[in-house]
């Protein structure tokens, strides 16, 4: 019957590390080579639950935890890149659009230093030389209003990128996983095991921890 238990045991414990390994690779993968940092976030903390649920031993369990905690390290690196990736787009953005409302305020200037230089010679000029003053002073005329909206476009798209590029980039919060607790399944097999490897007189590693109740005797 020990030996019945014995390769039972090893059959449960050795499925249920290639349940959590199937996992842990699931959550790698994506963690890896998915874009979609959020979904993957997820993804990462359903597998991690996953595998605490699990009647795994103590030590397995560290194991595992060490594991995902390098992984979730990768994934906040890659939310770091990704957020300093974003950030410079906003500022190339933002530069692009500051540029372009600094060539039209320039124009805007123009065309009103025109409009004014050209109603200055409409006043003081001659009947024949009236036509070709007015048709100059309506061309301006045109330009400073088309030049104007452009103007109060840039200046609205200009603030809403300002308000959106965030002044202080923040560090995401490293989140450590919290050891699961031991399932009842667990505890009354490390029970079993300290109980059988007694009678035994073989020389093991005990569990760190074993259920509170006194394990039944098994007379040889």
């Amino acid at each position: 019957l020990r030996k019945t238990y014995k390769k039972v045991r090893r059959e449960i414990s050795d499925d249920l590390i290639q349940e959590a390994e199937k996992m842990y690779a699931q959550a790698e993968v994506a963690v890896k080579k998915s874009n979609a940092l959020k979904d993957v976030r997820n993804m990462f903390k359903d597998m991690q639950t996953a595998v605490n649920a699990l009647p795994l031993w103590r030590q397995q369990r560290q194991v595992f935890r060490k594991k995902f905690n390098a992984l979730w390290q990768d994934l906040q690196e890659r939310d770091k890149a990704s957020q300093g990736e974003r950030q410079q787009r906003q500022t190339d953005g933002l530069q692009r659009l500051e540029e372009a409302l600094e060539r039209v305020n320039l124009l805007v200037v123009q065309k009103t230093e025109s409009l004014d230089l050209q109603e200055e010679r409409l006043n003081g000029a001659h009947w024949s030389e009236v036509d070709p003053i007015e048709r100059q002073f309506n061309r301006d005329e045109r330009d400073l209003k088309s030049a104007l909206r452009r103007q109060k476009e840039l200046v609205a798209k200009v603030a809403d990128a300002r308000a959106r590029l965030p002044k202080v980039v923040e560090t995401p919060v490293v989140e450590t996983p919290e050891e699961a607790v031991e399932s009842p399944t667990e505890a009354v097999v490390e029970a079993a095991v300290a109980t059988e490897d007694t009678q035994e007189t073989v020389v093991t590693e005990a569990p760190a921890e074993v259920s509170a109740e006194e394990p039944v005797s098994v007379e040889a």
